[in-house]
């Protein structure tokens, strides 16, 4: 069973950052949820949220790279940065109209 997810994993990798090459940015979001997930390289998840929120400002990335500066996760904290992409650069903002604060426990 074990080797068979790993293979998908690999499979899956391959296509994904194949896409995210290409463009697709929530191919790049699937790369970033791998690192991060599977990997738990958490660092290098957030390069790709980051980037893909920046870059493509697909929204789940901007969430996703939003939470690790905020919390601190495999980045430097800093609430600049997670407040423009939980926010300026996502799409929360945009929607609702009105400044978005996020409640972060640590618990």
């Amino acid at each position: 069973m074990l080797l068979l997810v790993s293979s998908f994993s690999r499979l899956s990798m391959d296509q994904w950052t194949s896409d995210c090459e290409d463009g697709n940015a929530t191919a790049c979001h699937s790369c970033g949820e791998y690192y991060s997930h599977v990997k738990r390289d958490y660092s290098l998840a957030a390069k790709v949220f980051h980037e893909n929120c920046v870059e493509k400002s697909h929204p789940g990335s901007c969430f996703s790279s939003g939470q690790m500066y905020f919390s601190g996760k495999g980045v430097d904290q800093d609430d600049t940065i997670a407040a423009a992409d939980l926010g300026e650069r996502g799409h929360l903002d945009c929607q609702l109209d009105t400044p978005v604060f996020f409640y972060y426990s640590a618990t």
